[in-house]
């Protein structure tokens, strides 16, 4: 017993008997399949040769060349039984005192009615050889159904001496030339052979039916083997069923010999007919030595017949031989072996064995280290299953084999799938083995962890199975996350910040997730952003698109969808951003002012398809005909509005009077201008601009005034609300503000009059100029301080009187200051 795919060694015995030359062996394994064996033993080659004679073939049967097909057959068929001969026999030759007279049955002459030849004598006194036999040839028309008959020699030995020695030398060389040195040849009941001679013939008839061939298994029906009769014949020839040492082992019907009776393969003595076999032991077991051979077949000299020749005398060698082999079977079974084994030169002897059983080998099974999947995404996996199998086909075989496989996969779920495996591989006798595969593909409803029960069954019902897991998690979710709930739809491309998120374990390739808005409008995405293997999110911006229209706060819906996963989705608010935008055409007007200045509203929505009520706030509202509100009509996106200010009959500062616009839906707007006094200058001297100290003269004094008036101030600003002058006028130029200018001004006046009064040809009056004890060293100081602390230089004007030694000096400080 062996399982498939596994070395089957066969060591068998075998007989090479019948085979001429080196035997070789065929094993035929009963699959469709042959391979050669090994044969140990058996190939002997004796000492003894047969020389076949053909001088007494008159009838030219074996033609006259040794390349005669016929001569070729009977040669190799005398060297079959002659190289299993060990036997050492003595060369004979003439001795003295004796005289050697052989005959032999004629081959090509005889009665009609007689197998038997006509008693031919040979020459006397013959020379042969040491281990040779010779044996003539030829052909006669046999009676009846013969088709050969084969004998031996008749040798009378005639002694001429003289009582005493010679007569015992007499005797001692016929004994020689009897025995050949075989001395069982001698005794009263002989157990041994040395023939010198022998005699074969052959039916001239039947000549045309004898098969010469070398392959035994080509005999036509209708024709008789040539090697089988011609072996069967030199048999006799050489003393099977025609010597004395046969007799010897006969007793009544029955062959004694103890070597045959071994080989027979029925009990007791082996049964006879005549000088043959009795065909009840040809049907029990092969034997080339039967009383007659069939047509149409080849019958080897069987280990019976060699038996036989042993207990006749001939030392026979061993024809046993082992045979040994090794096969792989491809698929379980019975399998009838058997064993030819043929000659080198001819023969060729089958032998049976008992049948080999050979068993089934289960598959073996591999299947996926374990694994993830996500619920409702198909599970594709190549290969689920790879198995080998030692069986393989055996397309030649009585009934021809195949091997399938059949596998099914338990998702653990309740689902069974099935299917026929794919062989990728086809094994064989070298040992390859049968190697397949299956694929297989599942979708889970619900997650959790699952057992994969994977099953493959060979097409004997050998089954192997082997499980993986497979963790199932829950589908993955996208989820959407704003950086902030709500964005101004002025926010522009970087509004928010959206991280797009991945739920479940990390992937190990990229993953694209596909973004959308509902209302690309309001509010812009990315067609599309990438999750990078190992990743579970990626951010991404949100912008904001201003739709200039007054349509309120709208809401977007931000939707996002990746393969495999549930989609995403979550609001974003884009509040409405609409302007209004005023400005008025001139910086500055005047109190009191018809007209005086030009509002240009203008709303920045597209949609103007309704009016707008604009409301009008600020402290400058009373100074102006605007009112506190104003519309813009249906269709306009802007609007000029001319309005007039409001004298309010008040000295006061310029001023800069704001205004805030107002309207449902929109960011305000303001806007400004400045409104100048229409009232004569509270602080200027209302007679003489230059007389500051209100002595209705211009002098030097006046300047110092303001100059000193600027040391002391810490603001410019005079105001009359606050304020009185006192006396003392120190807004020169009339702008509600003490600065170098006024002083400039004064001194400009005083050089404008100087120059007026030379032109004139006129003394200048002496200026008064003098400064109060009381501010004298004060205003020095200051001056003095107020010069030292300057990096400006100085500005000079030329004496009062026209004396130089009258000029006076100041200078500008860094922060326009004058001193």
């Amino acid at each position: 017993m062996v399982a498939e795919g596994a070395i089957f060694d066969l060591t068998t015995p075998v007989d090479t008997a019948g085979l001429v030359g080196n035997a070789s062996a065929l094993i035929d394994w009963g699959d469709g399949t042959s391979s050669n064996g090994t044969v140990a033993g058996g190939n002997s080659t004796g000492n003894i040769k047969i020389v076949l004679d053909y001088s007494l073939d008159t009838n030219k049967f074996f033609g006259t060349s040794a390349s005669d097909p016929f001569r070729i057959r009977l040669q190799q068929a005398a060297d079959a039984l002659a190289s299993r001969f060990n036997d050492t026999l003595a060369a004979v030759a003439p001795k003295p005192y004796v005289t050697v007279r052989p005959k032999i049955f004629h081959p090509s002459q005889g009665p009609a009615n007689s197998t038997a030849g006509t008693l031919h004598s040979l020459p006397e006194n013959p020379t042969i050889a040491a281990n040779t036999i010779i044996i003539y040839a030829g052909a006669r028309d046999l009676p009846g159904a013969s088709r050969g008959v084969g004998g031996g020699a008749s040798i009378s030995f005639t002694r001429t001496c003289i009582p005493g020695p010679q007569c015992t030398t007499a005797q001692a060389n016929q004994d020689a030339i009897e025995s050949r040195g075989e001395a069982g040849v001698l005794a009263a009941n002989p157990t041994d052979i040395a023939p010198l001679y022998g005699s074969i013939s052959f039916d001239t008839p039947t000549k045309p039916m004898f098969y010469l061939g070398q392959d035994g298994d080509a005999i036509a029906p209708d024709q008789l083997d040539f090697l089988s009769v011609a072996t069967h014949e030199l048999a006799h020839a050489l003393g099977l069923g025609t010597s004395e040492s046969w007799t010897t082992n006969v007793s009544g019907s029955v062959f004694t010999g103890p070597n045959a009776r071994a080989a027979y393969e029925g009990s007791g003595n082996v049964p006879l007919s005549g000088g043959h076999w009795n065909p009840s032991v040809v049907a029990l077991q092969p034997t080339l030595m039967g009383p007659s051979i069939s047509f149409g077949q080849r019958v080897p000299f069987s280990p019976l017949d060699f038996a036989a020749m042993k207990d006749i005398g001939w030392e026979v060698a061993n024809t046993s031989a082992t045979v040994t082999a090794s096969h792989r079977y491809g698929d379980d079974g019975s399998y009838p072996v058997s064993v030819t084994l043929s000659g080198s030169t001819i023969g060729k002897v089958e032998k049976d064995l008992s049948p080999v059983s050979v068993t089934n080998v289960a598959p073996t099974l591999q299947v996926p280290a374990n694994r993830t999947g996500t619920v409702g995404q198909p599970i594709s996996i190549t290969d689920i299953g790879i198995f080998t199998d030692p069986g393989y086909a055996q397309p030649n075989g009585t009934p021809a084999t195949n091997e399938t496989f059949d596998f099914t996969v338990d998702w653990g779920d309740g689902t069974i799938d099935n299917g026929v495996a794919t062989i990728d591989i086809a094994g064989n006798s070298t040992g390859r083995l049968t190697t397949g595969s299956f694929n297989a593909s599942h979708t889970y409803a619900v997650p959790g962890t699952r057992t994969v029960k994977v099953v493959v069954t060979d097409d004997d019902g050998g089954t192997t199975q082997n499980t993986f897991q497979i963790a199932v998690n829950a589908t993955p979710e996208i989820t959407l996350q704003l950086s902030q709930p709500t964005v101004r739809e002025d926010d522009g491309s970087s509004a928010a910040t959206l991280t797009v998120s991945r739920s479940g374990p990390v992937l190990a390739i990229d993953q694209t997730v596909t973004l959308s808005s509902n209302d690309p409008s309001e509010a812009t995405v990315p067609t599309s952003v990438v999750i990078r293997a190992g990743q579970s999110s990626v951010t991404t911006v949100v912008s904001a698109v201003d739709d200039a229209l007054l349509d309120g706060a709208q809401s977007v819906t931000l939707t996002a969808v990746a393969a495999g996963a549930t989609t995403g989705s979550i609001g974003l608010q884009v509040a409405d951003y609409e302007t209004l935008t005023a400005r008025f055409t001139n910086a500055s007007v005047v109190e009191g002012t018809t007209d005086a200045n030009v509002l240009v509203i203008s709303r920045s929505n597209t949609d103007v398809s309704s009016a707008i009520t604009v409301g009008i706030a600020g402290a400058g509202v009373s100074q102006t005909s605007l009112g506190t509100s104003i519309s813009l009509r249906a269709g306009e996106m802007n609007r000029s509005i001319s309005f007039d200010t409001i004298d309010n009959d008040q000295p006061e500062l310029p001023r800069t009077l704001q205004f805030t616009f107002t309207a449902s839906g929109y960011d305000s707007a303001a806007a400004s201008f400045e409104i100048l006094d229409d009232e004569s200058p509270e602080f200027q001297n209302p007679v003489n601009q230059f007389d500051v100290n209100n002595d209705s003269e211009v002098t030097a004094s006046d300047a110092l005034r303001v100059i000193n008036q600027m040391a002391r101030q810490s603001t410019p600003l005079l105001d009359p609300a606050t304020e009185d002058p006192n006396g003392v006028f120190y807004d020169v130029n009339g702008d509600y503000a003490v600065t170098a200018v006024d002083a400039l001004q004064v001194i400009n006046e005083l050089a404008r009059r100087r120059s007026a009064a030379t032109a004139q040809g006129s003394q200048a009056q002496t200026p008064q100029f003098g400064i109060p004890a009381s501010e004298a060293v004060d205003d020095s100081a200051r001056f003095d301080a107020a010069l030292a602390a300057s990096s400006i230089g100085w500005l000079t004007s030329p004496g009062l009187d026209g004396d130089d030694e009258d000029a006076i000096g100041f200078g500008l400080d860094s922060s326009g200051q004058m001193f």
